[in-house]
């Protein structure tokens, strides 16, 4: 999907939980859009769009967003790589996501948002934002074993005051244009590598020019240094190429094998 004026992918509604009162011919009256659920969303390339990537809202059981390439979005507008609209809850993983106007991952859902093994390269805004737009009390965001490189402001931009059970394990951020991570401190913060220390970042990825975010050999502040995540060890069981997890993780979307 390419050269498009608008999203590449719009998929569900953008108006869950409020509703709309002008439709054509009900103008006036209160109609919501219908709820979506065992989305799939996979395997795509996304290249030059005007707005969202991808985007799906309404989704509200069993959504997953995974294996996809998306390249130089919001070209027309400061949109998002990826957006999770209202009312959508599940996973986002195995994504990159290679600059843009926008941010990378933009999170409106309802919580219960698992957000894993994705590439996030040269966001113009923040690597991640997370906000409030009917999510559910107590179904956190949860965003592990993600890279974040190059983003024009913050690593994650955290702004979500009613989720509760939010996590953010083993991520890469580095070489940030402003915070590491922003926002309302109501998550849990633990294994990750914020560094804009670039002899550091020299270290840590086997060929950024070409695109190769792979962990190099010496990259001793990442290999072995993650979090051991046991009530996850049936979900994420490899990384962003496929490549099991074993013995202690790894920080970043990538696994050292």
């Amino acid at each position: 999907m390419h050269d498009t004026e608008g999203e590449g992918f719009y998929v569900g509604g953008s108006h869950w939980g409020d509703g709309q009162l002008d439709q054509p011919g009900c103008v006036g009256k209160l109609l919501f859009e219908p709820e979506l659920k065992k989305v799939r969303v996979y395997n795509n390339i996304v290249h030059r769009t005007g707005l969202d990537g991808i985007q799906v809202g309404s989704a509200v059981e069993d959504c997953e967003i995974f294996n996809n390439y998306i390249k130089d979005y919001a070209l027309l507008n400061h949109q998002t790589g990826i957006q999770i609209g209202n009312g959508t809850t599940g996973k986002v993983y195995n994504n990159v996501i290679d600059t843009g106007k926008g941010y990378g991952i933009f999170c409106l859902g309802r919580g219960d948002n698992l957000i894993y093994n994705n590439l996030i390269i040269n966001p113009k805004l923040d690597g991640f934002f997370a906000g409030d737009r009917h999510p559910t009390p107590g179904l956190g965001f949860k965003f592990i074993h993600n890279t974040i490189v190059n983003p024009g402001e913050n690593g994650i931009n955290f702004l979500s005051q009613v989720t509760s059970n939010n996590a953010f394990y083993n991520n890469i951020i580095a070489n940030v244009g402003d915070e590491f991570v922003r926002g309302w401190p109501n998550y849990i913060e633990d294994g990750n590598l914020f560094t804009n220390d670039k002899t550091i970042i020299n270290t840590l990825f086997i060929n950024p020019n070409e695109g190769d975010y792979r962990l190099k050999n010496n990259a001793i502040v990442a290999i072995d240094k993650g979090i051991d995540l046991k009530e996850l060890k049936d979900v994420i069981k490899t990384d962003l190429k496929g490549l099991k997890r074993i013995g202690k993780y790894d920080i970043g979307a990538f696994e050292y094998n």
